[in-house]
């Protein structure tokens, strides 16, 4: 029964690793996608443009507005009907930074504004993960990473090392 316990316990913990993983390579966007997700409806994804290209950010829903920050300064968007769609499981939005009162329309069937190029937003994103780093800290993920699966393995040798323990001191050789 212990052994399934640890076996449990480690495929939890290595899954948890594996997302904080994800969450570190992956960028903004993906935590911001993770974060609206979490909220149950509660929140808007929302692509804003920006003049250095598309920025996604976290929109809180009150009733026909969305508050959201850029720049550090609160915004509030009114929602018109068809403004926001649900896409990938979220409700996702498109929004002007330069005119952020009103969301983007979009027109039936449409998923994205004409000016979004989802390929282009693809190839951009595959740049950013697969660029060299210049400043260092891929090494330091590297040694995060090392850390917790070195503190991973700990705690599954101590969880073999008390099984075995226990067994010992239930049968009575201790």
């Amino acid at each position: 029964m212990n052994e399934i316990i640890i076996v449990l316990v480690t495929m939890l913990v290595s899954f948890f690793l594996g997302g904080l993983g994800v969450l570190l390579l992956a960028g903004k966007t993906a935590g911001n996608y993770l974060l609206v997700k979490i909220s149950r409806g509660k929140k808007v994804l929302l692509m804003g443009k920006t003049p250095y290209g598309w920025k996604s950010f976290v929109a809180k829903k009150e009733q026909d507005v969305l508050k959201w920050t850029f720049d550090k300064k609160p915004l509030i968007t009114t929602v018109l009907d068809g403004n926001i769609s649900r896409y990938v499981g979220v409700d996702f939005g498109f929004v002007d930074t330069k005119k952020p009162t009103v969301c983007i329309a979009l027109m039936d069937g449409q998923l994205y504004p004409s000016d979004f190029d989802p390929q282009i937003f693809n190839n951009i994103l595959l740049r950013a993960l697969t660029r060299p780093d210049t400043k260092g800290t891929d090494d330091l993920k590297k040694m995060i990473i090392l850390v917790l699966l070195a503190v991973l393995g700990c705690v599954v040798m101590n969880f073999v090392l008390l099984s075995k323990i226990s067994a010992l001191t239930v049968g009575g050789v201790i």
